[in-house]
């Protein structure tokens, strides 16, 4: 719960300083979904907090089947949004062997979880009113 309210003030700090923003958004969200999901994350969700949150526009939820499988999801979204998007996280919190990390980009955060606790927390429960966004389908076509 700590974790939570100082990511929170961290985005109240932020906004208060009238630092700008990345540029960052849904197409950020949809990119961090499609990077998990290439990388085999499982249960790739993406909700849409816009209006429903001061947290972030965005969220992001998956699951790793394992610990290394969990760091190495941390290490390829940082690694995969900077290099493609030019955005580097704001904050990263958690550590694989807590089971949940949180990559915050601001607008967008993404959470990994192991699934046991991604059930404990059920953050799909508690956002339930959130509409979820098809990132498959707005997926680029590939196909020649």
């Amino acid at each position: 719960m700590a974790d939570v309210l100082y990511t929170f003030l961290i985005h109240a700090l932020f906004v208060l300083t009238d630092q700008s923003s990345p540029p960052v958004g849904e197409a950020l969200a949809i990119a961090a979904a499609r990077i998990a999901n290439e990388q085999r994350a499982e249960h790739v969700t993406v909700l849409d907090l816009r209006g429903k949150s001061s947290i972030a526009d965005y969220f992001v939820i998956c699951s790793a089947n394992s610990t290394p499988h969990l760091r190495a999801l941390r290490r390829d979204l940082l690694g995969r949004i900077k290099e493609e998007h030019d955005v580097e996280a704001y904050h990263k919190d958690g550590v694989s062997d807590s089971q949940w990390v949180v990559v915050d980009f601001v607008d967008v955060i993404v959470h990994v979880f192991h699934p046991e606790k991604r059930e404990f927390y059920a953050l799909e429960e508690l956002w339930a009113d959130a509409p979820r966004i098809e990132w498959q389908a707005n997926a680029p076509d590939t196909a020649e």
